[in-house]
């Protein structure tokens, strides 16, 4: 025996939209997290960019251009300093050209060892 508020299946309608409700914003609710998550992961990716450009480029000129300006501007002895000032400049700048080869190398590593993975399991190079 069917109840009376299932008869035709109203109520059952109504529930059913009901939940879709529920569902829907519950939906939009996982999604502006979502949205929020990838706005934060955006931003940092942006903060990130700009500190490695910073630390690659702009802080090695700086140095370099302070130890330029100090051996423009000083006398004998300054210049010897501002020689110094410019080296560490050269020197910040090649220790972040060497960190770079080295996790370009990485880079080579991993893909010649998917490479081999492949030519392992398929019996031929995937470039062929």
């Amino acid at each position: 025996m069917v109840a009376p508020e299932f008869e035709n299946g109203v109520a059952g309608h109504r529930c059913y939209n009901e939940m879709s409700q529920l569902m829907t914003v519950t939906d939009e609710r996982s999604s502006n997290k979502q949205n929020h998550g990838r706005q934060q992961s955006h931003g940092r990716r942006r903060l990130r960019r700009w500190l490695v450009l910073g630390t690659r480029y702009v802080l090695p000129v700086t140095v370099s251009l302070g130890g330029a300006i100090v051996m423009a501007f000083g006398s004998e002895s300054d210049l010897e300093g501002g020689a110094g000032i410019v080296s560490a400049g050269l020197a910040i700048y090649a220790i972040n050209w060497l960190s770079r080869a080295s996790i370009e190398g990485d880079r080579v590593r991993t893909e010649e060892e998917a490479a081999r993975t492949y030519f392992s399991i398929h019996g031929r190079w995937p470039d062929e």
